[in-house]
């Protein structure tokens, strides 16, 4: 698989947004105040809901929430559920950030568009 290098607005965003990457919210929480932020910048994007997996350890994650900008996908929640479910090892390897989710162990599947 080819490395798509991540356009520099999506590196400035992803370093903006590890100021709320902490904050006590799941996935769906955390990807609404995304998408609020988001759409208040002017920048188009989709917020998500489906299924995660990784057939290689047999997690399985419905329903999840993350946020599509063109090739690339927002997840910062998608550790902390593979950490609960799968411990901290398996989790090391979770997605996080920005990212092109395409050739990752982690599937994202079943996406439908929220409102």
């Amino acid at each position: 698989m080819a490395n798509i290098l991540m356009p520099d607005c999506l590196v400035k965003l992803n370093n903006l947004l590890q100021a709320i990457e902490n904050a006590p919210v799941e996935c769906d929480g955390h990807t609404l105040m995304i998408s609020s932020a988001l759409n208040h910048a002017g920048i188009s994007h989709q917020r998500m809901c489906g299924v995660v997996k990784n057939p290689k350890t047999y997690f399985e994650l419905y329903p999840h929430f993350w946020i599509e900008i063109g090739e690339f996908t927002l997840d910062y929640r998608l550790r902390i559920w593979v950490e609960l479910y799968s411990g901290g090892k398996l989790s090391e390897g979770a997605p996080h950030g920005i990212f092109d989710a395409r050739g990752l162990e982690y599937l994202y599947t079943s996406g439908s568009i929220c409102p």
